[in-house]
């Protein structure tokens, strides 16, 4: 939930976290930071990305690595899974999946015309690069939500043929 602290919602009974929206920013130092996900419908957040892109903001210098420990001490100890659809958020990045147009095939008509929309959003270099670093930081915490003995799930909302 995105007005409810993640640690919180843990400790609270939350028993998923689909998307992983709003781990990266449960783990800033400075709450005050928009939550970073989901730009493509929040055009708002896209100057934080373009900070981090530009390297006007590091990733270290937001990050606090004590709260990534904590999320995944709480995570292990609480009954949550945490479903990141970790793969369908790269197509956020400047690495997207390569489609695959032989298994694509099997999406229908809309959520193939959906796709396109999205892969012809004009994008600001910066933006992907910012998105490139949270990329990696989500990586980061849901390893660390692993090995601390965490439940993590694949899954995805949406049609995704291309692995």
């Amino acid at each position: 939930p995105d007005t409810v602290p993640l640690k919180h919602a843990i400790t609270s009974g939350m028993r998923t976290m689909e998307h992983c929206l709003g781990l990266n920013h449960a783990v800033f130092r400075d709450r005050s930071l928009a939550n970073p996900d989901l730009w493509l419908f929040q055009p708002k957040l896209m100057p934080l990305l373009e900070r981090f892109g530009r390297g006007e903001l590091k990733l270290e210098d937001v990050v606090n690595e004590a709260a990534i420990d904590e999320i995944a001490r709480l995570a292990a100890t609480h009954t949550v899974w945490f479903v990141a659809t970790h793969y369908a958020m790269r197509n956020f990045t400047s690495r997207p999946a390569t489609p695959k147009p032989d298994e694509d095939r099997f999406l229908s008509p809309g959520t193939r015309a959906i796709w396109r929309l999205f892969a012809s959003f004009p994008v600001p270099p910066a933006v992907l690069q910012g998105e490139d670093l949270l990329y990696g930081l989500r990586s980061r915490c849901l390893l660390a939500i692993h090995r601390a003995g965490g439940r993590v799930m694949v899954g995805t909302d949406a049609p995704v043929t291309h692995v």
